[in-house]
């Protein structure tokens, strides 16, 4: 059993009403997405499970474990137990994608938020709008943005959080996508083997562009 504590890191008392989300480290599968109103959340997870937490609410900084655990939490005992400690503060970030610069606004494109050793923090998909908001991030820390869309190139950009301009809510961030046409767009395919010559199954496999 996973238990998941949200914590004032200040007075020590349970932060009630948090949204809480576990992915499995390995395959990213979502597997609990939601809110809870005690601040207490209780999953039956099998054991050599690979998990990343993220716990969320108004007015703090979101925790992340990749803090304490950058591979993944592995769990290994019968209950094992996650304190999330949050500080008061926290800035939201809102996402605007669009098809161009100044373009249309993209729906239904999957952002990852990265940290500063570019493991995974949160995935978010943006709506009908264009819009998607990361909430509680820390402007002392360095974050990159991921998109992915069928119908559009994938990719990056890092937050720099002095050039965004100030909303109601935090800062903004206009993210443009270049689609993908017959004329700017080739298949790569990756063969990975181990050295006895044998398909090296599972392996994890990242193109990083050169600019």
């Amino acid at each position: 059993t996973l238990i998941v504590k949200a914590i004032d890191a200040q007075t020590k008392n349970l932060i009630e009403n948090v949204h809480v989300k576990i992915e499995d480290a390995r395959t990213g599968d979502i597997i609990s997405d939601l809110d809870v109103p005690s601040g207490t959340h209780s999953e039956t997870l099998s054991k050599g499970t690979i998990i990343r937490v993220t716990v969320a609410k108004e007015d703090y900084i979101s925790y992340t474990s990749n803090t304490q655990f950058p591979e993944g939490k592995i769990l290994r005992k019968e209950e094992e137990q996650i304190n999330a400690e949050m500080q008061f503060g926290g800035t939201n970030l809102t996402v605007i994608v669009q098809a161009g610069t100044g373009g249309t606004p993209l729906d239904s494109v999957k952002l990852d938020l990265l940290d500063a050793q570019n493991e995974k923090i949160q995935s978010l998909t943006s709506n009908f709008s264009g819009e998607t908001e990361f909430i509680g991030l820390n402007e002392t820390e360095n974050y990159t943005l991921l998109a992915f869309h069928p119908n559009y190139f994938p990719a990056r950009k890092n937050v720099e959080w002095e050039s965004l301009p100030s909303s109601d809510t935090g800062k903004t961030l206009i993210f443009p996508l270049t689609s993908i046409s017959s004329g700017n767009a080739a298949t790569v395919t990756v063969f990975v083997y181990e050295s006895d010559g044998k398909a090296a199954i599972g392996s994890k496999v990242s193109l990083d562009e050169l600019v």
